[in-house]
Order: structure tokens, then sequence, then C-alpha cells
């Protein structure tokens, strides 16, 4: 349900209000770890269909064109959007619980540990 009684109509056109912001404008958006490396963009946005709520996120990382990539579940929670980076920015305890090679941003640009 929506919380106002009335929609502004000229926000129906718009991804993104100062309230609001569409899943189309969260989908590709960069994820980084707290020192400001990217680890990954957001895959999907998952939607509790009871609640309407974003449950969590899909975080994709590693690949090249579509292929060899990762995913990753992130709760929504532990992303936080920084304007100044232009997309999201992992908690530190979300961040801890990733894989090293996620979370130093080492499967980005194809650099993997050997």
């Amino acid at each position: 349900m929506l919380e106002d009684s009335t929609v502004d109509s000229s926000a129906i056109a718009k991804s993104e209000t100062p309230r609001l912001i569409g899943s189309s404008k969260i989908e590709g958006a960069v994820v980084y770890n707290s020192r400001g490396n990217s680890v990954g963009s957001i895959y999907e946005v998952m939607i509790d269909k009871r609640s309407g709520k974003v449950a969590y996120v899909i975080m994709t990382f590693g690949g090249f064109f579509g292929i060899g990539q990762h995913y990753h579940p992130l709760p929504w929670d532990s992303l936080e959007f920084d304007w100044r980076q232009g997309g999201y920015v992992l908690n530190a305890e979300t961040e801890r619980r990733l894989p090293s090679t996620v979370r130093d941003g080492l499967f980005q640009a194809g650099r993997t540990r050997h």
C-alpha cells in the first residue's frame, strides 16, 4: 500500500525522486568496499512480496563479458549509498564475511589471486 493517498503524477515518469529510486537505477550500480575499491555491481534487487520492501540484492563480480561471473547475496541494509562515489558501500560487518578475493576487490578488472 502507498503511504500517501495521492501520487504525484510527475514522479511516475522518473526513475528517481528525492524520496524514491527505481530498481533500474539500482541494478548495475557499483558496490565498493570501505577502502573505496570496487568489489562488484548490483545484478538484481529482490523484493519481499508480502511487505513490499527490499529484502536483499544480488551482487555480481568477476568474469569477462558475462562469462565466469560470480553472484553473492547482500542484505539491503548492509549497503549505504555514497554520493561522492556514485555507488553503494558495504558496511564493515558484511565486508568481513565476504571471501577475501571479493572483499579486496581482486575480482574486478580481471585481477584474481593465483
